[in-house]
Parts: structure tokens; sequence; C-alpha cells
């Protein structure tokens, strides 16, 4: 009589192999006995399949220019164990981290990125990336410089690609600031000005035109805007003859920390938030803006 056994794996696993009699017949799913008798055997060993998972092309591939050569670097894709990079179609070198430096390269080769993964394939071309320059930046435009009773309000338009800027008063630096406005509170009327951009590239931008410090329109007016007590520490009561439209409490070095929409002609504002300093309180009326220096405490 023949008597047949069926084999079969669990999900996740496979049949490794097959012992009939203690002899291998391979990893089958069945056996069938001819003619069987009593005292023989089957046994079956399975194994878990373990699955790598395929990887992905790089992302966010960049090339930029140095003195020495192409800075290249990308973010890592999972399950990848090394990169084989290409400039200009050709494999140049493979790279177990995410950045490198191609010494032979030159602004304007293309590059692209092929990952190695861990189930021994390949990904698909990464996206390219041009050789590159970081971009230079160019002087800063409409620098103006303005006298008030306590010093010089500087303040001009962004340069692209700035990082900082260097500001020079009469030929000499005098500060260096990221924002667009600064007050020169040792500055007098007649004072000239210019400002040089510091670039994200590490360079620096030609000065800017000059700007001398002349009076405006607008005004710090003594006897039409009063700010009390000051020095302050919590509140402080603005008034003025006329009615008040917005307040802002600015940094000397021109950054606004506090602005409130006004309709009266006063307004308490809670200054318990500023740290102790030296700020300007620019008072916004009908027609004019006045300007009062403030002492927080």
């Amino acid at each position: 009589e023949n008597q047949t056994y069926t084999i079969a794996a669990a999900d996740g696993y496979t049949i490794e192999d097959v012992l009939v009699d203690g002899q291998s017949v391979g990893a089958v799913t069945s056996y069938t006995f001819s003619n069987v008798t009593e005292g023989h055997s089957i046994n079956a060993t399975f194994s878990e399949i373990i699955v790598i998972p395929e990887c992905f092309a790089v992302t966010d591939l960049t090339a930029r220019v140095e003195a020495y050569g192409i800075v290249l670097s990308w973010n890592a894709a999972e399950n990848a164990i090394s990169y084989e990079i290409y400039r200009n179609g050709v494999r140049i070198a493979t790279e177990t981290n995410t950045s490198t430096i191609d010494m032979q390269g030159h602004e304007g080769d293309t590059y692209y990125i092929i990952t190695n993964c861990a189930n021994g394939g390949t990904s698909e071309v990464s996206e390219t990336a041009t050789a590159a320059a970081e971009p230079s930046c160019n002087a800063i435009t409409d620098l103006v410089a303005r006298v008030e009773a306590y010093g010089i309000v500087l303040s001009w338009n962004a340069a692209e690609n700035a990082t900082s800027y260097d500001i020079f008063c009469n030929g000499n630096w005098i500060s260096t600031t990221s924002g667009t406005s600064y007050i020169d509170m040792q500055g007098h009327e007649g004072d000239t000005y210019y400002i040089i951009t510091n670039c994200a590239n590490g360079g620096t931008s030609d000065a800017s035109d000059t700007a001398v410090a002349t009076i405006t329109a607008i005004t710090d007016a003594e006897t039409n805007i009063s700010v009390y007590p000051n020095p302050a520490s919590d509140m402080v009561l603005i008034s003025a003859d006329e009615n008040i439209t917005r307040i802002e409490i600015v940094s000397i070095t021109g950054q606004i920390l506090h602005t409130e929409e006004v309709n009266s002609d006063r307004i308490e504002c809670n200054i318990e938030n500023i740290t102790a300093g030296t700020y300007i309180i620019r008072v916004f009326g009908n027609t004019n803006v006045y300007l009062k220096k403030l002492i927080v405490k």
C-alpha cells in the first residue's frame, strides 16, 4: 500500500529539508511511501523567511563648488549599504557616508547617485544636481540715516543671501547686525554711514551707497508725548495731545518687541516681559510719528 505525506510551511516560513528514514530527500512538499511497512519515519525542518527590504534613491542631493573641489551631500536612503557616485554619467566613487568631496570636479558638472541595497539590489538613479557656487550677495539698497534726539536711526533694504551687515560710520566699523535697522546712539547729524553685507558663501559685498544723517519730518516732540513712569518696570502710561492709532516698542537694533493698535489719546502698556535696557517708543498719531526713549529697569 502507498501512503503520501503532504508537507506545508506556516506563513513566514519555508521548508528547509525533509528526512525520510534519516536520509535527506530535499525540500519537497510531499513524499509517498510505496508498499509501506512499519518502522519508517519522515521529518521536516523549516526556516523563517527573512525579507530584506528594497532601498530607494537618495534625496536632496546637492553639489556645492568650493576652492578645493565639489562638495556633495544627500539624505541617507533606508536599507542602503553604500552609494555609487556618478559625475557626468561616469562612476567616480563609492561612499558609505552621506557626503563626499570630488576634488576633480568643476562648476557645471552634473552628479547623480545609485544606492546599493542591503538585499543585494540597487536603487533607481537619484535626481541630478549640478555643481554651483553658493550665490554671492550684493550691497544693501536704500540706506537711510535719520537724526533723532537719542541718536541716528539707520534702515535699509535686505540683501539676498546675506547673513549679517557690518555698519560703518565715517569710515569706522561700529556694529554688526542681522536685521535691517540699527540705532547709533553715539551718532550725530552730518555723520556718513555705509554698510557691507556678509554673504552666505563666506564673502562680502561691496560697500553700499553712503547715507548722511539728516533730520526728517518724524520728530521727538517733548511737549506732545508723555511716557510715565520712565524708567519703568511693569506698566507705562503713554499719552498725547492728539489721537494715538498705534504704538511700537523698538530695541536699539531696530527689532519691534511690542506693537499695539490704539484709538485713544492715551494707553497703558504692559512691559513686564521686556528685559531691562534702553528702548524707543514709536507713537503713531493721525498725521505724525513721535519717538520717545524708554528705559526699562
